[in-house]
């Protein structure tokens, strides 16, 4: 669509030498798109991997639509590196790593003030430091092992900070650059205490009480 029209995403802007994507305030430069969620029943997910101006480090970007009523994916992945952070050190994180995110009210910003009928849904932009290549393409079987012993490792960790992941498949284990094995994607995760209670919502970074780097449990 044409600049401000219905339809535009204005946090993307392209000229003939590049492409930026501007979150909360801040640019980044794009470089590939690594991932397109095909489908005419998708979230229309896309990732793509970004510098920041007169950088080098490379961070991923998430864009998904997203329902309304559902929790956005930023809040859990800020949660969840929070509390993992002590745990991690200099070891490489078996969970993705929250930078940053921005989720667009789609009737506001992009639609023009029309409103579908039925759920609102809202587009989310996560910005994560965390980036790699798809389990499918390991180097050797060792390394697939120890990627997807990484994996295991990841889930356990997000269990002990209440947390079940839901959707586990061979598209939510990366290898990032050393090597190891990561855990992303955290759209459908669930308090593991709502299920126990019956009460089954999407997990809520507000609702926790986090002393420190490390979470405790729910208020």
């Amino acid at each position: 669509m044409y600049k401000d029209g219905f339809g535009y995403d204005a946090t993307i802007k392209r000229t003939q030498d590049q492409s930026t994507i501007t979150i909360n305030g801040e640019i980044f430069i794009l470089k590939k798109h690594i991932y397109l969620g095909g489908g005419s029943n998708t979230r229309g997910t896309i990732v793509r991997i970004v510098v920041k101006p007169g950088g080098t480090k490379e961070y991923a970007i998430k864009d998904a639509w997203r329902q309304s009523t559902r929790e956005p994916e930023g809040d859990v992945l800020k949660y969840t590196t929070e509390c993992l952070r002590d745990v991690w050190g200099d070891l490489p994180p078996k969970v993705a790593v929250y930078y940053n995110h921005q989720d667009l009210d789609t009737a506001k910003s992009i639609r023009k003030g029309l409103k579908p009928n039925g759920e609102e849904p809202d587009i989310s932009h996560l910005v994560m430091s965390t980036v790699g290549k798809r389990i499918t393409e390991y180097a050797d079987l060792r390394q697939l092992l120890l990627v997807l012993r990484d994996a295991l490792e990841g889930l356990e960790l997000l269990f002990e900070i209440g947390i079940l992941h839901r959707d586990i498949s061979i598209n939510n284990i990366i290898i990032e650059p050393t090597g190891h094995g990561v855990i992303i994607d955290l759209d459908y995760a669930v308090y593991t205490q709502d299920l126990l209670d019956g009460l089954e919502k999407p997990a809520s970074y507000g609702d926790w009480t986090i002393h420190g780097d490390w979470c405790f449990g729910r208020q």
